[in-house]
């Protein structure tokens, strides 16, 4: 596990330094309204690099058929304990046949300087473009499936959640819905493809998504999205009277049951244990002591139990440095998992 970690710190590691390099030695003249561009220039062009695992092997066989001696590559590599570790790991390995032969793909010119072209045809043209314009209903909200774009390098499915409307009605309101991430696969051919990179943001337009998945095989007979679950926070901003001394009151907060186990005194803080489900996170929270706010001061885990219904009990105890005779706890928001398990047919045209 540690030298599969290692690999992964190492191939973003020299990702970061690959592109920092390419973009530092070319002048830029017009920026290309294609977002896959990250420059046009006379000499070429400058693709954005994607997370992928072919474009970390490259990186990692030019770093083997180098030795690891580029200044572009890998600077100040004798010095840099990581770059030390690495060149140990993968040293066993330089004496490949395929990275003895890899000069075709490497211009070194004694300055480590790597030369890495893509046939912009082939790399952006795209071999499935559909409007889906379906949507899934999560409760009182939408999660809108808005188009899905493939090519030879990767699949691309946009997305919205709710609309500017409902957006503008939660303000009105004062009520906040926002969901964090989406548990969502993308099943080909019966075969699921996993989420590779996800992107949410949240502004004038609404909840956009936008995740990406590998690439799309030649022949495609059945294409769907399964909506496994997904990760949200809605804000609740509630007083809850506390006693102390009273045991296993409930409290429900957005249909979230929450049960006050207990609110007691020990040394110089106000201990409050409460039950819920696991993937629910109150935060953040304010103890009300005596009328002045008093914040949490840390939370510890009592006990874990898995339950009848699969679901994983999660007991826990919040710590506030006061004491005091009247206690309320504020809640500000909730955050929490639902899941789903919703499949949407995805038209091939």
């Amino acid at each position: 596990m540690k030298k599969y970690m290692l690999f992964i710190v190492i191939c973003l590691l020299l990702t970061f330094a690959l592109i920092n390099s390419m973009n530092n030695a070319l002048t830029m003249d017009t920026v290309s309204k294609n977002e896959s561009v990250l420059y046009e220039y006379n000499e070429g062009i400058s693709y954005k690099a994607y997370t992928n695992k072919m474009i970390d092997t490259y990186i990692m066989v030019s770093a083997l058929y180098l030795d690891f001696k580029s200044n572009t590559l890998l600077p100040n590599t004798d010095k840099h304990p990581l770059y030390v570790k690495a060149k140990n790991h993968f040293t066993p390995y330089k004496n490949h046949p395929f990275i003895k032969d890899f000069s075709k793909y490497v211009n070194y010119h004694g300055q480590g300087y790597i030369e890495f072209k893509l046939d912009r045809n082939k790399a952006m043209a795209a071999t499935l473009k559909n409007d889906i314009n379906k949507s899934i209903s999560v409760d009182s909200h939408k999660i809108n499936f808005d188009s899905i774009e493939a090519s030879p390098t990767v699949t691309i499915v946009k997305g919205s959640i709710d609309s500017i409307f409902d957006l503008a009605k939660e303000q009105i309101s004062g009520e906040m819905f926002r969901v964090d991430e989406l548990d969502l696969s993308l099943i080909v051919n019966g075969t699921s493809y996993e989420c590779t990179g996800a992107d949410m943001s949240t502004n004038m337009d609404g909840m956009k998504f936008e995740y990406s998945f590998p690439p799309l095989p030649d022949t495609l007979k059945s294409l769907n999205f399964e909506l496994k679950s997904f990760k949200a926070n809605e804000k609740v901003e509630k007083n809850i009277n506390l006693r102390k001394g009273v045991t296993d009151t409930i409290v429900n907060l957005i249909n979230k049951k929450i049960v006050i186990n207990r609110v007691y005194e020990k040394d110089h803080e106000t201990l409050v244990t409460f039950t819920s489900t696991d993937d629910i996170l109150l935060s953040p929270v304010t103890l009300i002591v005596d009328g002045k706010d008093v914040s949490l001061k840390n939370t510890t885990t009592n006990t874990r139990e898995k339950l009848s219904d699969g679901t994983i009990s999660h007991t826990r105890t919040m710590h506030f440095p006061a004491k005091g005779n009247n206690l309320k706890l504020y809640i500000s928001k909730i955050y929490y998992t639902k899941n789903y398990d919703k499949k949407i047919n995805i038209p091939l045209h």
